[in-house]
């Protein structure tokens, strides 16, 4: 239900973008790119969510069901 939501979304926000399978299909990518390989960036200090970012060096990492890694960010506070 999300994919057809964003897809609807795209398809209303870009007039340009005709609602083909081909475009369909684009999207989906697109969008299977975002939940696959984006991290939450929390703001500074009230680890409130402030967006999303994909970062070059992370997509290099495999993906697993059963992930035995985790994320930490070390710097400025």
């Amino acid at each position: 239900m999300k994919l057809v939501t964003y897809a609807m979304i795209c398809f209303l926000r870009i007039p340009q973008l005709s609602i083909t399978v081909e475009n369909f299909k684009l999207i989906l990518h697109v969008y299977s790119i975002l939940e696959v390989n984006s991290f939450g960036v929390n703001a500074t200090k009230t680890l409130v969510r402030a967006g999303t970012g994909v970062y070059n060096e992370t997509n290099l990492l495999n993906h697993s069901c059963a992930p035995n890694a985790a994320i930490v960010y070390q710097g400025r506070t």
